[in-house]
């Protein structure tokens, strides 16, 4: 069973797994920049051998509207690229977002809604003249206990193939190690421990489903699960240094037309690597 998630709900996850105090995560990133890389064979005729890798960086510009109870504002504009590679070519394929996010504290302590807006751009060598992709998400959350928030809603995108419409479950748990579970599925989930002040490590899930429009009114689209361990390392208070390794699942690409399924092109799933870079504040 392949496990597909709008790229989009990954750039929310970022946003709940380091909101702001009082919203019960542990970390919010003003600056992050990622790559990731790992081979795969593109099942098109022929079979080419074919290198993928994946770069992305983002800013996040927190507004206070008001302290309590809590309302903020978080535009954070980002820009990614897949470039995938074989003997003798490469094809790069790029990407603007600009979500602005949202959470707001209701009245009673418990309950909380987070919701987000976004465009895109993705295209094949994209400018912001390209047409643009738009989405938005809602969740609204319930704190069970201390170590205990669920957050429930649904996700609406048009992505180049058409409309998509997803449930979604919100999870931040803290348990008696004081490790943490949090993220949004089914895009993404991730088990934290802390090790010491400048360690912590742990294992992250992501899957992803993302379209670009590539030239004659046609579209790629990339479908990809990862499973990973990491290692983040902080040499000063605020600088988070990522290290991940892990195996991807489901790996695939379609392609077709605007507003048609598209044909499968099959990928060979494979071992990836990921650095990562950020200005991060924690709240633990």
């Amino acid at each position: 069973m392949r496990i597909r998630c709008p790229f989009f709900l990954l750039v929310l996850t970022a946003f709940l797994s380091g909101s702001l105090p009082g919203s019960g995560q542990p970390y919010f990133d003003l600056f992050s920049a990622r790559h990731l890389a790992g081979p795969g064979e593109l099942g098109s005729p022929g079979g080419a051998k074919l290198r993928s890798e994946y770069s992305f960086v983002q800013l996040q510009a927190p507004l206070q509207v008001k302290r309590s109870p809590q309302r903020t504002i978080i535009v954070a504009p980002y820009l990614d690229r897949w470039t995938v590679r074989s003997s003798d070519t490469a094809v790069s394929l790029r990407g603007y977002g600009l979500p602005v996010n949202f959470l707001f504290a209701l009245d009673s302590a418990r309950w909380d809604l987070l919701g987000s807006v976004v465009f895109r751009w993705n295209a094949y060598e994209a400018s912001l003249r390209d047409p643009s992709q738009y989405g938005a998400a809602l969740l609204i959350g319930r704190k069970y206990s201390d170590k205990l928030r669920l957050r429930y809603g649904i996700y609406a995108n048009r992505e180049y193939f058409g409309w998509w419409v997803l449930p979604l479950l919100g999870v931040d748990w803290t348990w008696k190690n004081g490790s943490r579970v949090f993220g949004i599925l089914p895009g993404s989930l991730t088990w934290e421990r802390k090790l010491s002040r400048k360690w912590y490590h742990g294992l992250s899930y992501r899957a992803l489903t993302t379209s670009y429009r590539i030239p004659g009114e046609r579209y790629l689209r990339i479908n990809e699960t990862q499973l990973g361990a990491f290692v983040d390392f902080y040499p000063f208070r605020s600088i988070a240094i990522n290290l991940e390794g892990g195996h991807s699942l489901f790996r695939q690409f379609r392609a077709g037309k605007v507003d048609t399924r598209g044909a499968e092109l099959p990928a060979e799933d494979g071992w990836y690597v990921r650095f990562g870079l950020s200005l991060r504040k924690r709240f633990d």
